[in-house]
């Protein structure tokens, strides 16, 4: 059954004229969709230590959005490159 909500989705767009366009979904959910910090999901929360808690479906789906034109994670990029490219994305910590 391995792919089958896929191809159901794709058979039914296709009938419609709604073009599908597939992201790699890595850490969508874990990356907080205004200043790029890795943060916690607790089912419907989200919580970024710099900017606080906010919806995490509403926050994955900017991510989802914003990966869509990413240059250098594309739908073929490991889970490991993606979370290497995140991490150099991190915005600097304050110097204490």
């Amino acid at each position: 059954m391995k792919g089958y909500i896929q191809e159901r989705l794709n058979f039914i767009c296709e009938l419609q004229g709604i073009y599908v366009l597939l992201v790699n979904p890595a850490y969508t959910s874990q990356i907080c969709h205004h200043c790029g910090s890795f943060g916690k999901r607790a089912g419907k929360t989200f919580t970024c230590p710099a900017c606080g808690t906010m919806d995490a479906d509403i926050n994955a789906a900017h991510n989802i959005q914003d990966r869509l034109t990413d240059p250098k994670i594309r739908l073929t990029t490991s889970y490991e490159k993606v979370k290497l490219i995140l991490e150099k994305r991190q915005p600097a910590k304050p110097a204490v």
